[in-house]
């Protein structure tokens, strides 16, 4: 096995209150010292992006723009390989419907505190904005895989 702490959040957890500034306008840097510094420095790397929807919209998005530079062509095939290792990953047992949907809601949850870093600690409102676009898709899949989870889809023994 591994050493993989999981720690389920409840509502109200201290996560969830990111927005107080200090009294000379410092920002409370507190609330965001559960995210990574990959996270902060690289909040569109593909390894951050845990969710299928996710992946297909942003492969999506990297086919309508001319694959002009090497970048977007490199991004465009990592989210391709990225998209691949998941649906193996899936197909092959290693990560079943409820273990995918808890790691997609923590995704959420570390998504939602990484766009208040960028808006409140940060002042970059346009990355905060992308990175509430995915949390957006994230939510919708989520509620759509509890649906298909609670009508039979199977694992419905996940009590969260």
């Amino acid at each position: 096995g591994g050493g993989g702490k999981i720690s389920p959040t409840k509502p109200g957890a201290s996560a969830t209150a990111p927005s107080r500034r200090e009294k000379g306008g410092a920002v409370d840097l507190a609330p965001y010292a559960g995210l990574t510094d990959e996270e902060k420095k690289h909040p569109f790397n593909v390894t951050l992006l845990e969710s299928a929807a996710v992946l297909e919209a942003e492969i999506a998005a990297a086919q309508q723009k001319p694959s002009s530079s090497f970048e977007a062509e490199m991004r465009a095939g990592q989210l391709e390989m990225q998209y691949q290792i998941l649906v193996m990953r899936i197909q092959n047992g290693q990560l079943d419907q409820p273990g995918y949907l808890a790691i997609v809601e923590e995704r959420v949850r570390r998504d939602k505190v990484l766009a208040q870093y960028f808006l409140k600690a940060k002042g970059e409102q346009s990355t905060a904005i992308s990175i509430m676009k995915r949390v957006k898709v994230m939510q919708k899949e989520c509620a759509d895989l509890k649906a298909a989870l609670a009508s039979g889809g199977g694992g419905a023994a996940e009590g969260q």
